[in-house]
């Protein structure tokens, strides 16, 4: 069995969440919800594309203090996210 480097379980996990803010975004939100929705999405899209920035663990940071009660799933992921992030030097 091949085993899966940290690069692609990255790739992976940030897959996982864009189908995560998907179901997210076809629920009813409020504009708040919406605007850091929408900042999550765009910042991992651009970490897909493999494009740092320097503000993305704030951004992940406060995504995950928004949807910490709401949606439990999403957070677990988005933490995820920042620990991966953080071993890879990002």
């Amino acid at each position: 069995m091949k085993e899966i480097t940290p690069e692609e379980q990255f790739k992976e996990t940030l897959n996982k969440l864009s189908e995560q803010l998907k179901e997210v975004e076809s629920a009813d939100i409020d504009e708040k919800t919406l605007k850091i929705l929408n900042s999550v999405k765009e910042k991992t899209q651009h970490l897909l594309e493999e494009v740092k920035h320097s503000d993305t663990e704030k951004t992940y940071a406060e995504a995950i203090e928004h949807f910490e009660e709401s949606h439990p799933e999403l957070t677990s992921t988005l933490q995820n996210i920042m620990n991966m992030l953080s071993g890879i030097g990002i």
